[in-house]
């Protein structure tokens, strides 16, 4: 959903993906592993957030993407990486000195929250890309 209010252009995004829990129990030669390994915890709710403000070969972006994933248990044990929340928050510009080119550059800080534990993380974001 977006909306366009005076000099500022919102967009907001809502999704759930539904998928089962996986595990990998052997390695890639067929070895079964001594502890197994959760490569994807599951179900999760995936949200955006976006104020984009538009001038004419410049644009200021703020952003926030957030995934949450419910707390899934097998047997009553709780599966590593579930019930984590996850925010991610960008505060960027970009530059297009022509219609299809950009360069993007700003700062993106994480927080990766999960029962008990936080971690935070901040870090630099340059990229450039071309739209066809």
């Amino acid at each position: 959903m977006s909306k366009k209010l005076n000099f500022w252009t919102v967009h907001f995004n809502f999704g759930y993906e539904y998928c089962a829990p996986y595990s990998q129990k052997s390695d890639s030669l067929g070895k079964d592993l001594v502890q197994v390994r959760t490569i994807d915890p599951g179900d999760r709710m995936l949200y955006n957030f976006a104020c984009i403000r538009d001038w004419e070969k410049f644009s200021l972006v703020i952003e926030l993407n957030g995934v949450i994933t419910r707390d899934l248990r097998i047997n009553d044990i709780s599966i590593k990486d579930s019930g984590m929340h996850t925010l991610d928050g960008i505060l960027g510009v970009q530059y297009h000195p022509v219609h299809n080119f950009f360069i993007n550059i700003g700062v993106r800080g994480t927080i990766l929250s999960s029962v008990g534990d936080r971690e935070n993380n901040l870090g630099l974001i340059i990229n450039s890309g071309q739209r066809f």
